[in-house]
């Protein structure tokens, strides 16, 4: 693989993690409660700790998209 290929396959896969963040923010900021109760399902989480995770989450996969 040479670098020009290397570099296109990285700023695929950079646009393709940035989509998926936006997806998941946008699930987060309007469909909340319908996302909570399918995760409430499985695990027993209050409305604050199932905020917490998924704002964590989305923190530590934006800090890892962009360093």
């Amino acid at each position: 693989m040479d670098a020009q290929m290397m570099l296109k396959l990285l700023g695929w896969s950079s646009l393709l993690n940035m989509a998926i963040l936006l997806y998941w923010s946008v699930m987060i900021v309007f469909a909340r409660d319908l996302v909570c109760r399918w995760y409430t399902r499985w695990l027993p989480l209050s409305q604050e700790r199932f905020a917490e995770i998924h704002y964590q989450g989305m923190q530590y996969f934006k800090l890892g998209l962009f360093f």
